[in-house]
């Protein structure tokens, strides 16, 4: 399973989808239950657009796993692209009540909210200054309010590139009449105004906003001239330089669709010398990465950004040119900056392929850091130091050692040495928290070992140990009973079996008070697996019977489909076959 895994994660990384699914694949087939397969298969479904098959690995893997945050990210992946965003908004909620600790869903969830709040702002304004521009200049209501308020377009554009635009909004009337227009209900509100406003001595309406005075008092204003619309800008000539540098630009493009990636260099930066221009310098800088030279790259998507901004470039070469950037210190593993850069892109110009590298950068992050966490060695040392902690007496410094140890050594990561250095210190770790009073986590990292290693003598003894503490007797002496059968010998085990059986004997016999076995019965009764057993409707029929013949429950704990049921309730003490 291991191996198919890897290779999955090799041919992802190659950009072989099909392949790194069919490993996958194979190796569920093999491990029905492994949750980070599905996880790993989803996020390459999501990569091929395959968003339904994407949310229903998402779905297994957190079912497998609730715990596990990655899942609920597979999960809101896919339903955000199948515009399922309020539901995607959910998934991320429930991750990160489950998993607070995993980074990827605050991530996910600023990015979705980032996006949310971008699209409301394109919906709006646009997607370039010139955009808003023209929206603003075709419509004769804010062309006027742009007359009367002549920083109306500034401010605007800076509301625009503000991810905090609303709080702009808020404080700035102009602007919210401005959207009110944008979105085509300027007409209507102010017929609602105009319905509300109040009636005056001749029975018409007058302004509520102004307090104006009565129409008869008004007297007739001078018709105001008709205003000239602005005069086209002509268009902007095209110089030879120019045509030349498009010319060689092209040239570089049919160079570079052929994988000629030197050859298109060159084509780029002739087009540069003989026509300064963003543009160019942002295709030198794609080359570059193709060509693998990363720090080069870096350095003229710099030069293209730097150029840009000096040149009043568009706000698309601008998100370009740091897209760039981003691109470059993700491969040069400098993955906080690629980050920084990326989101800066976005706020210039939301584009999906640079999304779509940004999510790429964080998974690659979490992936980067989760390869500096793993330290099996560190881990090792730091579990031989807790057991010396435990022999000192110090139960909760030897408890801090292990959760450290098992900080390098996550999930994800482990080969199958580490696999058996986990559940050692799980083990270890449950027997510092037993011995430091803390049953309750003790019995969380036995039930981790037993869940991977179903015969480990020395959990099973632990865990028994903790519901005869617990007052689970009904568990208890099952645990006790399969310790026996897989060692008959083991004395421990047998003088368990027997002090628990022996406190089930004192509740049938009527030893115990009815506050006793109360609190016993209400213990067991806490138990879903027990509420199900005591509510099914073939035991209700059984228990019945009892009731009305208590002779009867010998006959029932002879019948073998019946017998191991009616047992667990009886060990329970929900069933009393003494003294009634």
């Amino acid at each position: 399973v291991d191996e198919l895994k890897n290779q999955g994660n090799q041919a992802a990384k190659a950009g072989d989808f099909d392949k790194a699914i069919e490993c996958y694949s194979q190796a569920i087939e093999m491990d029905p239950n492994n949750h980070i397969l599905y996880s790993n298969r989803a996020n390459i479904y999501s990569q091929k657009n395959e968003h339904q098959k994407a949310l229903n690995d998402g779905e297994k893997c957190v079912q497998l796993n609730p715990k596990f945050g990655k899942g609920y990210v597979r999960k809101a992946d896919a339903l955000k692209a199948m515009n399922k965003m309020e539901e995607a908004m959910q998934t991320l909620e429930e991750g990160q009540k489950n998993d607070p600790n995993e980074p990827l869903i605050k991530s996910r969830t600023d990015s979705f909210m980032n996006e949310f709040q971008s699209n409301f702002t394109t919906q709006i304004f646009g997607r370039s200054q010139e955009e808003l521009q023209a929206k603003m200049r075709n419509n004769p209501k804010i062309n006027a309010m742009m007359q009367a308020d002549p920083t109306l377009f500034m401010r605007a554009n800076q509301a625009r590139q503000n991810p905090n635009f609303m709080m702009s909004m808020q404080q700035d009337a102009g602007l919210q009449q401005l959207i009110v227009e944008l979105l085509g209900l300027g007409d209507k509100l102010g017929a609602h105004k105009e319905a509300q406003g109040c009636q005056n001595e001749c029975g018409d309406q007058c302004c509520q906003k102004t307090g104006g005075p009565c129409c008869k008092d008004k007297k007739e204003e001078p018709k105001q001239e008709a205003k000239q619309e602005p005069k086209q800008e002509a268009k902007q000539e095209v110089s030879e330089e120019q045509k030349k540098a498009d010319e060689l630009k092209l040239q570089g493009n049919e160079l570079f669709k052929q994988n000629k990636f030197t050859e298109a260099l060159e084509k780029y930066e002739q087009a540069f010398d003989t026509f300064k221009s963003v543009v160019y310098l942002n295709n030198i800088s794609t080359t570059h990465l193709k060509l693998e030279n990363y720090e080069k790259a870096l350095e003229k998507a710099t030069e293209a950004l730097e150029f840009g901004r000096d040149h009043q470039a568009s706000f698309q070469e601008i998100a370009k040119a740091l897209a760039k950037q981003g691109s470059a210190l993700h491969k040069l593993q400098r993955y906080e900056e690629a980050l920084e850069k990326l989101r800066q892109s976005l706020l210039e110009f939301r584009d999906k392929q640079t999304l779509a590298l940004k999510q790429k950068v964080e998974e690659d992050f979490e992936a980067f850091k989760l390869k500096q966490k793993f330290d099996p060695e560190l881990a090792k040392n730091l579990k031989d130091e807790g057991a010396v902690l435990i022999k000192n007496g110090k139960f909760l410094e030897a408890v801090e050692k292990y959760t450290k140890a098992l900080e390098h050594l996550p999930e994800q990561m482990l080969t199958p040495d580490a696999k058996v250095l986990v559940l050692q210190v799980h083990n270890n770790r449950s027997v510092a928290l037993f011995k430091a009073g803390q049953i309750h986590a003790s019995y969380e990292d036995c039930e981790f070992v037993l869940k991977q290693e179903p015969e480990n003598i020395k959990a099973l003894l632990r865990k028994a140990q903790i519901e005869r503490m617990r007052k689970q007797y009904y568990l208890s002496v099952e645990t006790y009973a399969e310790v026996m059968r897989l060692d008959q010998t083991n004395q421990e085990g047998y003088e368990g079996y027997q002090k628990t059986q022996q406190k089930i004997n004192e509740m049938q016999s009527g030893t115990l008070t009815e506050t006793e076995m109360k609190e016993i019965t209400d213990i067991a009764m806490a138990d879903e697996s027990m509420q199900k057993l005591a509510k099914d409707p073939g035991m209700a029929q059984v228990l019945q019977q009892i009731q009305q013949n208590p002779a009867a429950a010998q006959q029932f704990l002879a019948d073998q489909s019946v017998s191991k049921k009616l047992q667990r309730l009886i060990n329970a003490g929900v069933i009393r076959m003494g003294k009634q």
